[in-house]
C-alpha cells in the first residue's frame, strides 16, 4: 500500500512539476520552420498550460486569434481544448476544438469541435502525414466548394 502512495505521489509530481512551457515552445520552433507564428501569453498553472490570446501568423500574414488555449500532458495521454478561434476570412469562427492524443495509437490524434459553418471530426495520421477533417452539417453552403465528398460527407484532405 505504501508504495503505490509513493508511485501515485511521483506521478502527481512529475506531472505538476514537468516543464509544459519549454513544450510549447518547441511546439513554436517547429511551426516557424513552416512560417506559422503563434505568438502568446503562456501561463504554466501546475496541472494544465494555460496559453492565452494567440496570433496566428503564416508567412507574416495575420490569419487569426485563439483566444484560449488549455492543454494537458499525462503520461499516455494528451489533450488540447482551443476555444473561441477567429479566422480572418468569410468571418469563419470556431467555438471549440478538442484535440487528443492516446500513445496506444501513436500516429494518430483526433481532432472533433463545433465551429459556425458546422461540426468538425478529423484527425491527423502522424505516420502517413496526412489529415482529413470532415464539416458535418454545414451551415455555410460557400465552404462546400473548398471540400470533397464521400459516404460520410464533406471533408478536407491535406498533407504537411
Amino acid at each position: 500500500m505504501k508504495k503505490a502512495f509513493y508511485l501515485v505521489l511521483f506521478f502527481l509530481s512529475f506531472f505538476w512539476f514537468f516543464p509544459k512551457e519549454n513544450l510549447f515552445f518547441s511546439l513554436q520552433d517547429t511551426l516557424a520552420k513552416n512560417r506559422i507564428y503563434l505568438p502568446s501569453k503562456v501561463k504554466d498553472k501546475g496541472y494544465k498550460l494555460n496559453i492565452k490570446k494567440t496570433k496566428i501568423y503564416y508567412n507574416k500574414i495575420d490569419f487569426g486569434k485563439i483566444e484560449n488555449i488549455d492543454f494537458f500532458s499525462f503520461l499516455i495521454y494528451n489533450k488540447a481544448f482551443l476555444s473561441n478561434i477567429k479566422l480572418n476570412f468569410q468571418e469563419l469562427f470556431i467555438k471549440k476544438i478538442d484535440i487528443s492524443y492516446f500513445v496506444l495509437s501513436p500516429f494518430r490524434v483526433n481532432i472533433v469541435g463545433d465551429a459556425n459553418f458546422g461540426k468538425i471530426d478529423g484527425f491527423l495520421d502522424l505516420k502517413d502525414k496526412k489529415g482529413k477533417i470532415y464539416i458535418l452539417d454545414i451551415k455555410n453552403n460557400d465552404i462546400k466548394s473548398l471540400l470533397n465528398k464521400d459516404k460520410k460527407g464533406y471533408f478536407y484532405a491535406f498533407s504537411f
